[in-house]
């Protein structure tokens, strides 16, 4: 199995170099581009196996992985009626570790079990890390996980209680930089999810659970950090549309936060909030988004817009979203609060997807300072 793996070709969209994935590149060593999967089979149908996690679609995936689910995916969606519109939200954050990173933990974790790595490095602002941690702790693996040191207290938390080796940097940047030098000098294999392309195949599956669930959505609302929950979503909408599943590829909204905006500058220019950036989307704080280019591309094909929210919006989006019953953390609220934005110009008729990324239970500390305000 682990030959058959080493041997998947990886290529660069930027240069067209090609490299086998058992040289364990993370980006192009040629110019330094991401990597994405080569020659991946397309299907004409929908194919699921029995199982449990997203290893149900493994035939959609990366093929001959070991089985390393915890039961992450068949999340479910939750409906909310409201002005005459239905807004459907991906309960994200009842996985494993809290947040929609299990996905893609789990399949990073296959690959590197199916390769016999012993030992990786992650970088994350939090639940990427944490996901991390618990599956390759669950799995064999020892997992080293670099965070900036004002992430979360209770993620960093969970990545020490998972079994993870925590190492902190000064800032997200840092971080990053620390998990990459160190991958190199002890040789150990740097998954991060940010740069990694099994991590985005698993998160086409919210779209086929959506599919699966009987609802087409016309409008959906992605929180945007590194764009791999973007990129996978909207993969697995192209591939159902492409199998003449649904009748059209939702349009794809981008949605980032003051002080962490990518995308918006380069569609329209400037930043929306220049002079804020945001203390609550922790999770959104990603320096340098590798695929920034595939997520451009991805908006214009689907015919998204990009929004950008502050924290303003987003306490106000947090409470309502509470009132309902959903404990999310900050960062989820940001597509509710996108939606907000422009709601009176979506027809009534459209059905709209939100996914909710991750649990109130990540942020508690941010959760309580927002909800003891009041109202």
């Amino acid at each position: 199995m682990s030959n058959s793996l080493a041997n998947i070709k990886l290529f660069c969209r930027e240069c067209r170099g090609e490299y086998f994935l058992g040289d364990l590149h993370y980006r192009c060593p040629r110019c330094g581009g991401a990597l994405s999967i080569k020659d991946l089979e397309k299907k004409d149908s929908l194919q699921v196996v029995e199982g449990r996690g997203i290893f149900r679609y493994s035939r959609h995936l990366t093929p001959d992985v070991p089985y390393t689910t915890l039961g992450e995916g068949r999340t479910p969606l939750h409906l909310i009626e409201e002005s005459g519109r239905k807004l459907y939200f991906k309960l994200e954050y009842l996985n494993p570790s809290g947040s929609f990173k299990d996905r893609g933990a789990a399949l990073t974790i296959a690959v590197a079990k199916g390769l016999g790595i012993k030992e990786i490095n992650e970088d994350s602002s939090g639940n990427a890390g944490t996901a991390m941690a618990l599956y390759a702790r669950a799995f064999g693996i020892k997992p080293n996980i670099f965070m900036p040191v004002n992430a979360p207290e209770n993620k960093k938390l969970l990545v020490k209680l998972f079994g993870g080796n925590l190492i902190l940097g000064r800032d997200r940047g840092e971080a990053n930089r620390l998990a990459i030098e160190d991958a190199d000098k002890r040789s150990v294999y740097y998954v991060g999810h940010v740069w990694n392309p099994f991590f985005i195949q698993a998160l086409k599956t919210v779209a086929y659970e959506v599919y699966e669930e009987g609802i087409q959505p016309d409008e959906v609302f992605v929180p945007v950090g590194s764009g791999g929950l973007y990129l996978g979503m909207y993969h697995g909408f192209k591939e159902l549309y492409n199998m003449g599943l649904i009748g059209n590829i939702p349009r794809m909204h981008v949605v980032e936060a003051a002080g962490y905006e990518r995308v918006y500058p380069a569609v329209h220019g400037d930043e929306r909030y220049p002079e804020e950036t945001s203390d609550l989307a922790d999770g959104l704080r990603v320096p340098g988004p590798p695929r920034l280019n595939e997520v451009l591309e991805a908006l214009g094909e689907s015919r998204g817009n990009t929004y950008v929210v502050n924290d303003a919006e987003i306490i106000k989006a947090l409470k309502k979203l509470y009132k309902m019953g959903l404990f999310i953390e900050p960062t989820s609220a940001t597509v509710y609060a996108a939606y907000n934005q422009v709601r009176d110009e979506i027809e009534k008729d459209r059905i709209v997807l939100m996914p909710l990324t991750g649990s109130g239970f990540k942020a508690l500390d941010k959760v309580m300072k927002v909800l003891l305000k009041g109202d």
